[in-house]
């Protein structure tokens, strides 16, 4: 004997415990699992794409990163191991809206998208927060390489040769900012506002870098300790300038760039 709204497979399944003429039961065919369902659901690898993603992007979502943000930080501590979090954001994206129209940010989001798609590691978690703006988690590694492989990703995007139609080329920049566990903060929220105010703090310093967020980072969005970010890449050497002057103008500038 079945209970009523039971699954069955083969079998219909009726899930309405109203009553009266007014409600209906509501019966869904369920019938036999295809071979080829059983086969998704089976394998880790197709089943890791019905988590949800960025359908313009193709990498993981904001929702998705919530859950696996946690469960690394629960790793790193069991394990007593590091990990880092770094967000990027496409300098001047509203400039290449309105200059070049949706069309070319859209371009430019799927590229950057497909970029980190392809240069981070296995282990790695891309994905898109929304915007312009992305994160990507990598575990096992300490703030000096997460920065170092955050300056990779710098300079791959400044050399991504971006189209903009049929007859026009162009390239973009980002600003990253940096932050890792422990250092940094000893939850999924700490980390990822320590990145995003590191990003900001590369912007304000001229975009088309990488900075460490500082310590001391306060939900205010202040350093609470007064000490300065951390200017990573392109260093002030890099651009000819005054070593001292932390935030001199970056080689590459800002937004998009014509290639011609």
């Amino acid at each position: 004997m079945e209970m009523p709204g039971t699954l069955t497979k083969g079998k219909a399944f009726s899930g309405s415990s109203f009553t009266g003429s007014d409600q209906p039961a509501t019966e869904v065919s369920v019938g036999s699992i295809s071979e080829t369902g059983a086969r998704v659901l089976s394998c880790d690898e197709e089943t890791e794409w019905l988590a949800p993603r960025d359908l313009l992007t193709g990498l993981y979502n904001r929702c998705h990163l919530t859950t696996a943000l946690a469960r690394e930080l629960s790793r790193a501590v069991r394990r007593r191991s590091r990990f880092g979090v770094i967000v990027l954001d496409i300098d001047g994206l509203k400039r290449i809206n309105g200059t070049y129209g949706h069309d070319a940010g859209d371009a430019a989001l799927r590229e950057l998208g497909a970029l980190l798609a392809s240069s981070v590691r296995k282990e790695d978690l891309a994905c898109r927060l929304g915007g312009e703006e992305f994160l990507v988690v990598m575990p096992d590694a300490a703030t000096d390489v997460v920065a170092a492989r955050a300056e990779k990703l710098r300079a791959r995007v400044e050399a991504l040769e971006l189209r903009l139609g049929a007859d026009r080329a162009g390239r973009m920049t980002v600003s990253i900012g940096v932050a890792a566990y422990p250092d940094h903060g000893s939850s999924p929220e700490e980390l990822m506002a320590e990145a995003d105010h590191a990003m900001h703090l590369a912007k304000a310093g001229g975009c088309n870098q990488v900075v460490i967020a500082p310590r001391g980072l306060d939900y205010r969005g202040t350093l609470s300790n007064g000490v300065a970010p951390t200017l990573v890449y392109p260093t002030p050497k890099d651009r000819g300038a005054d070593p001292k002057q932390a935030h001199a103008t970056p080689t590459g500038k800002a937004a998009i760039l014509d290639a011609a």
